[in-house]
C-alpha cells in the first residue's frame, strides 16, 4: 500500500496562518518531500518538464492527487471522454500542488498559471524521474519541442503545445493514394511547398488552407492519412482535435519555422467562427512561416460552414469535394483490401460491380466476400457482387424498424397478450 502523505509544516502554517511572504515553489516541494521521502533518497528538483501535462495527455488524471496547496487548485478546459461505457469529465489543464506515485515513489509536482503564462516544478528521487520519463517516452513518445518530421498529435496542455506520436500505419494508408481526389491534393501541397517563397512574400504568412467536403465514409480521413503517409518523413504532420489546437500548433511551427502539415477534422471555427478566428484565417493575425504551413480541414456537413469562410477568397483556399468512386478507383481500392484473395480477377469488371461505393463500403463488402467464402473457393467479381446487393439489403431492413421494435408497441402487446409461448404462432409477436 501506498504511505499517507504527511502534510509539511512549511505549507500547513502558512496556510493556517497567511501572513508575510508566500514561501517559494521551490521550497514548498522541498518540504512535500523532506516529510515523505521514501528510503532517505535525496530529491531532485525539474522545472518545466511538464510532467503534468503528460500525464493529463495520456488519461492519467485518475493517478494525480491533489494536496493542500499554497497555489489555488484549478481545473481548466474540461472535456467528455470514453472510457469503457462511461463518460467522464477530464481536463486539459491544472494547476495546485499534486502527487503521483512511479513505482511506488511519489513525485511532488506544482504548477501555476493559466494560459500561456506559467509554469511547473516537480520533486522525486533521481531514480523516480528516471523510470518516469523512461514510461512516457515508451509509451506515448512524449514530448513538449515540436518534431522536425513524423506523424504527432498536437495538443494545449498547461499552457503550451504537447506533441505525442500518433499510432499510425504507414503502409495501410499509402495505398489510398489511388482515392481520385488524393492525387488533386498532393499536388495542391507540393505546389505550395515548392513555391513557398511566393507564398511568404509581401509578409504574407506561408499558410495555404484546404477543406475536403464529403459523405461519411467517402475516405477524406483515408486521403488525410495517405498525404501524411508521403510526407513523414520530410515535414511534420500534426493531428489536431479542436480550434485552439490547431492555432497553436500553426503558432509552433511558425516560430519554429519548419515544414507543417496540420489536419482537423469538423473544428468549430468553420462552422461558427469569431473574429478573432476570422482575422485567423484572413492571415491578419496568423504567424508567418517561412517553410510553410499546409492546413488540411474535413467536414462531413458543407452546408453549415459559414458563409464568411466559403465566401470570402482566402480564408479557405480551395475545396475538394470527396464523393463516391466511380469504377476505376474502386477497383484500385477493391483491390487493396483484397490483397492476395483479388489476383487475377477481371478489374473492370470489379470497378462495374463497385460503381458509386466509397471506400467504407467497399471494405465492408470485401470483409463479408472474403468471410462468406468456402474453404478452397477462390473469389469472384460476381460474389462480391451478391455480397454488395446482400448489404445494401440488409442495410434497408435495418431502416425499416419493424412496428413491434418501437418500446410503446412491445408494451401495449404485451398488456394485451401477455406472456407470449414461442411456439404459439396465432399470437401476434
Amino acid at each position: 500500500m501506498l504511505a499517507e502523505i504527511v502534510v509539511p509544516d512549511l505549507v500547513r502554517d502558512y496556510l493556517d496562518k497567511p501572513i508575510g511572504k508566500k514561501p517559494s515553489v521551490a521550497s514548498q516541494l522541498g518540504a512535500w518531500y523532506a516529510a515523505n521521502r521514501p528510503n532517505g533518497d535525496f530529491g531532485v528538483i525539474v522545472k518545466d518538464a511538464w510532467v503534468l501535462s503528460a500525464l493529463l495527455e495520456r488519461g492519467k488524471a485518475r493517478k494525480i492527487r491533489p494536496l493542500p496547496s499554497l497555489v489555488p487548485h484549478a481545473r481548466m478546459m474540461p472535456e467528455c471522454v470514453q472510457a469503457g461505457s462511461r463518460v467522464r469529465v477530464q481536463y486539459k489543464r491544472m494547476q495546485g500542488t499534486f502527487v503521483t506515485y512511479v513505482a511506488g515513489h511519489p513525485v511532488f509536482i506544482i504548477t501555476w498559471g493559466n494560459g500561456k503564462i506559467g509554469g511547473e516544478m516537480a520533486i522525486a528521487s533521481q531514480s523516480t524521474f528516471d523510470k518516469l520519463f523512461k514510461a512516457l517516452r515508451e509509451k506515448s513518445e512524449f514530448r513538449t519541442e515540436m518534431p522536425e518530421t513524423g506523424v504527432w498529435e498536437a495538443t494545449m496542455a498547461q499552457g503550451r503545445v504537447v506533441f505525442v506520436k500518433k499510432a499510425f500505419d504507414a503502409e495501410s494508408s499509402a495505398r489510398f493514394a489511388a482515392h481520385p481526389m488524393y492525387k488533386p491534393l498532393e499536388e495542391d501541397a507540393g505546389a505550395f511547398f515548392g513555391n513557398i517563397e511566393w507564398h511568404t512574400r509581401n509578409n504574407q504568412p506561408g499558410m495555404r488552407k484546404v477543406l475536403l467536403t464529403g459523405p461519411p465514409g467517402t475516405g477524406k480521413t483515408s486521403i488525410g492519412f495517405a498525404l501524411a503517409a508521403a510526407n513523414k518523413d520530410g515535414c511534420a504532420v500534426l493531428y489536431v482535435r479542436d480550434d485552439e489546437d490547431l492555432v497553436a500548433a500553426a503558432e509552433v511551427a511558425a516560430s519554429k519555422g519548419r515544414r507543417t502539415i496540420i489536419m482537423a477534422e469538423e473544428v468549430d471555427m468553420l462552422r461558427s467562427p469569431s473574429g478573432r478566428a476570422l482575422n485567423w484565417l484572413d492571415g491578419s493575425e496568423t504567424p508567418r512561416n517561412p517553410a510553410g504551413t499546409y492546413v488540411v480541414t474535413t467536414t462531413n456537413y458543407p452546408k453549415k460552414i459559414d458563409p464568411r469562410i466559403l465566401k470570402r477568397p482566402g480564408r479557405i483556399d480551395r475545396v475538394f469535394a470527396v464523393n463516391a468512386l466511380r469504377p476505376v478507383f474502386a477497383s484500385a481500392v477493391a483491390a487493396s483490401f483484397l490483397g492476395e484473395a483479388g489476383v487475377g480477377l477481371d478489374t473492370r469488371e470489379l470497378g462495374r460491380v463497385l460503381d458509386r461505393t466509397t471506400p467504407a463500403e467497399i471494405r465492408e463488402i470485401v470483409n463479408l466476400s472474403l468471410r462468406t467464402m468456402a474453404i478452397g473457393e477462390s473469389m469472384t467479381v460476381a460474389h462480391i457482387a451478391e455480397t454488395r446487393a446482400s448489404l445494401k439489403r440488409a442495410l434497408s431492413a435495418a431502416g425499416n424498424q419493424e412496428e413491434d421494435d418501437d418500446p410503446d408497441a412491445r408494451e401495449d402487446h404485451f398488456k394485451r397478450w401477455g406472456a407470449r409461448d414461442d411456439l404459439d404462432d396465432n399470437i401476434p409477436m
